[in-house]
């Protein structure tokens, strides 16, 4: 506050020029953000936010001019109105801050919700193979042994001396 003050106190002829180039860039970004694919309650609060940077960037004008024409008294009013709207544009950038961390929250949401069925598709993926390649084992099992057993049966009845086995 004390710094402002001073600052306030030592006018620069050039901060008109410097304020009015500083106003037209950010109400240039305001517009490029207002392109963007927002909700309507980010709109009007980037809105708000708008409305109010053309009323501080008037107020501080006016504010420039009564401390160079030495109206201090007038400063005085104009510089505790910038003050309290500052504070009600901090509380429009902490809503838009707000809607943006609540649009994100749903994102990840979103994300979070297609990882976890992702998963479930894997896990089902794999739980099947497992049920292919078990089947398919026992299915390979049999047709392999049951031959090979029967060949064996075989040969041990030959063995023992049954030669009429087939």
């Amino acid at each position: 506050s004390d710094s402002l003050r001073r600052q306030l106190t030592q006018l620069d002829s050039s901060f008109p020029d410097q304020y009015r180039t500083r106003n037209y860039t950010l109400g240039a970004q305001y517009a490029e953000y207002l392109k963007l694919d927002i909700g309507e309650q980010e709109r009007l609060t980037v809105e708000r936010i708008r409305a109010l940077q053309s009323e501080l960037s008037i107020l501080s004008m006016h504010l420039y001019e009564q401390l160079r024409i030495g109206n201090h008294a007038e400063a005085d009013v104009r510089l505790n109105r910038l003050y309290q709207m500052e504070s009600y544009t901090r509380s429009q950038f902490e809503e838009l801050n707000r809607l943006q961390l609540g649009k994100l929250r749903v994102v990840v949401d979103h994300i979070s919700q297609w990882a976890r069925q992702g998963l479930f598709a894997v896990f089902g993926l794999v739980a099947a193979l497992v049920l292919i390649i078990g089947t398919a084992t026992v299915a390979l099992r049999r047709r392999i042994l049951h031959p090979v057993r029967a060949v064996l049966q075989a040969s041990n009845r030959v063995r023992e001396g049954d030669l009429a086995v087939r």
